[in-house]
């Protein structure tokens, strides 16, 4: 099984999780090196690629559709979901339909409830193919997981001022690691043995912050927190590696990735890289 969570323009993320199966062996220790061919968008796609699979369908497709094979994949991101299970109550996104934040709660699947849809393709999987070919299936499957964007992003941008309730950033941070590492923990308990970690990227980079900014610069406290969270989710992974039998991670270092596209785009073949955000055009050099 693949969870992931994709940082999108704008914290429009197709976050959470994502469920890729392959009968290729994949070594985790390559996955290091994960090639995301430019697109800052979505990073499944690419991962999915590089496997030779197809992107894996929606989940709640292929419920709606009474389709109940999930051995060739599947996929549980929400647009806007958070790891915290509050915080898409207190997001704003117009272009949603909604006229105030607990609108979007209600196209929003939080990583709790992304995690109870992989439980219950699992149980679908042991009515399928039995308890000890499940078993193997999910043990052999890949979980790619990339989510934390919306949560610092709302942090800072949520009208409803009750959203920093949660305490300070390094509180709110704090947060974020331990409750990402009971979802870790989750998956593990339900058969997940091969994780792929995606930390956060360079949210204080995006152009709904830049504009905001004199001379357009990025917002070095949104990336902070960035940093600080990869920082403990790093420290998680090798942790739940010593402490949980097959525990096997690769840990993809995304916020210096698009660092180096934004401060040296020659290197990726650009002059200069462009962001757009509605009307607007933001030169990212």
């Amino acid at each position: 099984m693949n969870f992931t969570a994709i940082n999108m323009d704008d914290f429009n993320l197709v976050l959470g999780l994502e469920f890729l199966r392959t009968r290729k062996a994949v070594e985790m220790s390559r996955l290091n090196s994960l090639h995301v061919a430019g697109r800052q968008t979505c990073l499944v796609l690419p991962f999915a690629e590089k496997l030779g699979l197809p992107s894996p369908p929606p989940y709640l497709s292929l419920v709606h559709n009474n389709v109940d094979d999930f051995t060739k994949g599947v996929s549980f991101a929400s647009a806007a979901a958070g790891i915290l299970n509050t915080t898409s109550r207190y997001i704003y996104l117009p272009q949603f339909g909604g006229t105030d934040h607990n609108e979007l709660s209600r196209f929003t699947i939080s990583m709790d409830e992304q995690v109870k849809y992989c439980v219950k393709v699992r149980e679908v999987l042991v009515k399928k193919l039995g308890q000890r070919d499940a078993t193997k299936h999910i043990a052999e499957s890949v979980f790619a997981i990339v989510i934390g964007s919306v949560d610092i992003g709302e942090y800072y941008n949520a009208r409803d001022a009750s959203f920093k309730e949660q305490g300070s950033p390094q509180q709110l941070v704090d947060l974020l690691i331990l409750t990402i590492t009971s979802q870790l923990k989750e998956i593990y308990n339900i058969g997940g043995r091969k994780f792929v970690m995606i930390g956060i990227g360079t949210i204080g980079c995006i152009p709904s912050e830049r504009v905001k900014i004199k001379d357009e610069a990025c917002n070095e406290v949104f990336n902070y927190w960035a940093t600080k969270y990869n920082q403990g989710l790093q420290v998680v992974l090798q942790k739940l590696e010593s402490e949980l039998e097959n525990f096997q991670y690769s840990y993809f270092n995304v916020y210096d990735f698009f660092l180096n596209i934004i401060e040296q785009p020659l290197s990726y073949g650009m002059n200069y890289s462009l962001l757009s955000r509605g009307e607007q055009k933001v030169r990212v050099t």
